[in-house]
């Protein structure tokens, strides 16, 4: 089995492990609050489409991310805005957004937006499906659709007990055939399991301009798959490493020969040109493209996506470490290098 589901199982069943009580929530009201008539503006998806267009991918995230916000904060949607915003979150590579948008939709899901969100929620991680499980403000048609989904990912990822529990909670919300069909295969046993070996790549450069960055990525590969294997509970992950020699050209070739070798997804390339070129090179559009540090290339196609987050200021990423190193690792001693003249919001000195 190849696809988004898969690789995520692997990479993040650890936010799920050691979790066995997700109980169905509460009913909640389905309607998006709207104190207010505001509505977002259509010249900003009208912006946001242009810029998919011109494939000016980063200002098209930054303004599908900026209407989303706008919306969750303050602002109602009609549906047709709902559904034109979701279509341009799923656009810009933010599945969870939009995942979030229709379970929260203000009009009823039916056909083509029921189908957009069960091909969302197929594409989510093991914690972006629970958080979107515990959303107060679903509707009973999306969160039946949710837990459906929910539920067979926890089963591929041999958590059966808690897939169970979610199968159940599924069938509550009588959903329709094919959720029904989902949430049954699982209480009667008969979703497969992942192979016992999952193959990934990694394209990275291990000699040339950017060796040291590869090196790091590398490290960083490795230590994930080390830490999955410590986990248990979910399949083994074998990783194939090319080195693409700093060069757009042999990252591309990398990417060619890995699927090939039949990996679910590739860590790499690094750099934009490669990323976006590998995308529209592949051939099938299922083979997951994840580079840690390309600039652009998140929405070029489907299951092409990219770490760097554009829209952050350096100072915030260092903020971020220092917060890690002194809230989560408890460390009373360190250093964080951050640019000449930028402050550290959010982190006292």
């Amino acid at each position: 089995m190849r696809g988004w589901r898969v690789i995520l199982v692997i990479l993040t069943a650890g936010c799920a492990s050691g979790r066995s009580n997700v109980p169905a929530p509460e009913p909640a009201p389905s309607e998006i609050p709207a104190e207010t008539p505001a509505r977002l503006d259509d010249t900003g998806l009208r912006a946001g489409r242009d810029a998919l267009r011109s494939g000016d991918f980063v200002t098209a995230g930054w303004i599908a991310d900026s209407l989303f916000e706008a919306w969750s904060g303050a602002q109602a949607l009609d549906s047709d805005r709902a559904k034109d915003l979701a279509e341009l979150l799923e656009s810009v590579g933010s599945e969870d957004q939009a995942a979030r948008l229709l379970v929260m939709a203000p009009f009823e899901l039916r056909g083509r937006e029921r189908g957009r969100l069960r091909n969302l929620t197929q594409r989510l991680s093991i914690s972006e499906l629970q958080a979107l499980w515990a959303e107060p403000g679903a509707q009973d048609a999306g969160r039946g659709i949710v837990a459906a989904e929910f539920a067979t990912t926890l089963a591929l990822a041999g958590r059966e007990d808690l897939a169970r529990q979610l199968a159940e909670a599924a069938l509550a919300y009588d959903p329709d055939g094919a959720d029904r069909g989902k949430a049954e295969s699982v209480l009667e046993g008969r979703v497969d399991v992942l192979p016992g070996t999952i193959r990934i790549g990694v394209v990275v450069p291990g000699t040339g301009r950017f060796a040291a960055v590869g090196e790091q990525i590398l490290e960083g590969a490795l230590l994930a798959v080390e830490n999955r294997r410590r986990a248990g509970g979910v399949p083994d992950v074998e990783i194939i490493i090319v080195d693409d020699s700093s060069t757009v050209e042999a990252g591309v070739r990398a990417v060619e020969e890995l699927e090939e070798a039949e990996v679910v997804a590739v860590v790499g390339p690094i750099r934009t040109e490669a990323l976006v070129s590998a995308a529209l090179h592949r051939d099938e559009e299922d083979l997951i493209l994840l580079s840690p540090t390309a600039s652009g290339g998140q929405g070029v196609a489907l299951n092409a996506y990219t770490m760097w987050d554009s829209g952050r200021r350096e100072s915030d990423v260092a903020a971020a470490v220092a917060r890690y190193m002194a809230e989560d690792l408890e460390l009373q001693s360190f250093g964080v290098l951050y640019p000449e003249g930028e402050q550290l919001k959010g982190v006292e000195a």
